[in-house]
């Protein structure tokens, strides 16, 4: 009967284009899960890249106060060694004096 038939050929449609609907969403998804993949990993390779240059300026910047902070300590030393050798002499007759010690008198 060319009705069964003709019923048939319908279902065999149907499921045809119920094939190809399914390969084409398939191939869809896929795609947009390869775009979102790729977008992810140029985002993430974006933010390490911000990460990596906040570090390096803030390396930079910790260097060169280290070596300010250096300079400056190196110079205090320095002045207070001075002060300390060109007042050793009157800072030792001072405690000698405090201690009674002193018999120059």
């Amino acid at each position: 009967m060319k009705i069964f038939e003709w019923a048939e050929d319908l279902e065999k449609i149907y499921e045809d284009l119920l094939k190809k609907a399914k390969d084409q969403n398939f191939e869809e998804i896929e795609e947009l899960k390869k775009n979102t993949q790729k977008d992810l990993e140029e985002s993430q390779n974006t933010k390490n890249k911000l990460v990596k240059d906040a570090l390096n300026s803030l390396r930079d910047d910790v260097s060169t106060e280290i070596s300010q902070f250096k300079a400056n300590l190196e110079k205090i030393l320095h002045e207070f060694e001075r002060n300390y050798d060109q007042n050793k002499k009157n800072m030792i007759r001072k405690i000698i004096k405090e201690l009674g010690l002193d018999f120059s008198d």
